[in-house]
């Protein structure tokens, strides 16, 4: 594990990473026109594997806490738990294990205020979001990320990733459901930048010189 980490953590690694993203970005229009709508429905292909993404970010941010080397190393927590929370929304806090009826369009999913005790839900997740945002302030080594190099292609990409996403969400690319597939699609690959994004920094904090 540790061979494949370090592998992952290598300069050259990561720029044809962030390349292969730029060409994920290319195919998002021509695969969302080509697949077929239940692709990009809620619970749908696409979904699962942002899940399984997200998922991956939380065990990463979790290595890299539970393998600290350094003086940085202790806000790896803070940012396991800022993609619980991104994993927390894809799943709707719990609302897509509670689907009413399929409808042409997709599976419909009960209403958030019909679950019970749903006040202390939104209570509880209220919290942890606020937890998780203080914490990441606080334990951010803010001077070290000003000094490390800063990945200005992958920043790039994941503005580019939060228009789509944005603009798909209210069917403003074409009008058609094509544009809640590429939504999900840039979704996806916005989850990966930011998977990327932790996998940067790791490397260039531990190669700065205190």
């Amino acid at each position: 594990m540790e061979k494949v980490i370090g592998k992952v953590l290598t300069f050259t690694w990561q720029q044809k990473a962030c390349q292969i993203g730029w060409v994920y970005l290319l195919l998002i229009a021509p695969a969302s026109f080509l697949l077929p709508e239940w692709f990009g429905w809620e619970n749908g292909p696409i979904e699962m594997m942002q899940n399984f993404t997200l998922l991956a970010g939380i065990l990463l941010s979790l290595y890299f806490y539970r393998h600290r080397a350094g003086r940085w190393e202790r806000f790896w927590l803070p940012v396991a738990a800022y993609f619980t929370v991104l994993l927390g929304r894809e799943l709707s806090w719990g609302r897509v294990f509670f689907m009413t009826h399929m409808t042409e369009h997709g599976p419909s999913f009960i209403s958030m205020s019909d679950i019970p005790y749903h006040s202390i839900i939104h209570g509880a997740i209220a919290v942890f979001m606020g937890v998780t945002l203080i914490s990441l302030i606080v334990t951010m080594p803010w001077r070290s990320i000003f000094r490390a190099a800063f990945p200005k292609s992958a920043f790039l990409l994941l503005l580019i990733c939060v228009g789509i996403s944005s603009f798909g969400d209210k069917d403003l690319i074409t009008g058609a459901y094509w544009d809640e597939t590429m939504e999900e699609f840039a979704e996806l690959l916005l989850y990966f930048v930011n998977i990327y994004f932790a996998v940067w920094y790791r490397r260039a904090l531990r190669e700065l010189k205190p």
